[in-house]
C-alpha cells in the first residue's frame, strides 16, 4: 500500500531538506539537487510503502540512484561530484578549516561518505543504514572507524604549526 497524500505531503515537508542537502552535495548545483529531489519523490509517490521504517533513507537511496543514472547518461559533469564541495576553504579562511580540508582529502571515501550522512546531512543512523545498505550497528561502527581515521590524518599542533595562536589537538579534543 502507497502512501496517501496527506502522508506524502507529511513525509515531503519533513524529508525534502535531507534529501536535498544529500544530493546538493553529490551534483554541485542547487537546480540539479532540486530535480535529483522531484525525481526521488515521484518514485517514492508511485512506490514507497506506507509502513516503510525508514523513509528518508528511502528517499535518499532513491536520490542516489538518480544521481548514478544521471552520470552514466552524461547529463552531469564529473567534476560536480566532488565528495567535499561543502569544505570549499578559500586562501584566507581559518587555519582549522584549511586544516580540516586537507585532512579530509586524505581521508577514505567510505569514511567520508558515513561522516557527510550522519553529520552534513543529519541523519539518523536507521536512515543512514538505508542509504548504505547495511545495518543499524554497522552505521554506528562505521562512524566510529571513520572519527578514529579522521583523528588520525587531521594535523596536530605539534604537526603543521598555523598562526592565529591557537594551539589544538583533535586526539583529545583540546584547545591550548
Amino acid at each position: 500500500m502507497t502512501l496517501t497524500r496527506d502522508e506524502f505531503a507529511a513525509l515531503y515537508e519533513h524529508a525534502w531538506r535531507p534529501v536535498w542537502r544529500y544530493a546538493r552535495r553529490r551534483v554541485g548545483d542547487d537546480q540539479r539537487a532540486e530535480d535529483i529531489c522531484s525525481e526521488a519523490f515521484q518514485l517514492a509517490w508511485e512506490k514507497l510503502p506506507a509502513d516503510h521504517p525508514n523513509p528518508v533513507g528511502w528517499l535518499v537511496r532513491a536520490a542516489g540512484f538518480a544521481i548514478n543514472r544521471a552520470a552514466r547518461e552524461g547529463e552531469r559533469e564529473r567534476a560536480a561530484l566532488r565528495d567535499h564541495a561543502v569544505v570549499n576553504v578559500a586562501d584566507d579562511a581559518d587555519p582549522l578549516l584549511r586544516d580540516l580540508d586537507v585532512a579530509w582529502d586524505r581521508l577514505a571515501e567510505v569514511h567520508r561518505v558515513v561522516l557527510q550522512l550522519i553529520i552534513w546531512d543529519e541523519m539518523s543512523a536507521a536512515d543512514a543504514a538505508v542509504v548504505l545498505g547495511c545495518s543499524e550497528p554497522a552505521v554506528w561502527k562505521r562512524a566510529s572507524r571513520a572519527r578514529a581515521a579522521l583523528r588520525e590524518v587531521w594535523p596536530t599542533a605539534s604537526d603543521e604549526p598555523h598562526s592565529g595562536g591557537v594551539e589544538y589537538d583533535v586526539r583529545s579534543a583540546s584547545s591550548r
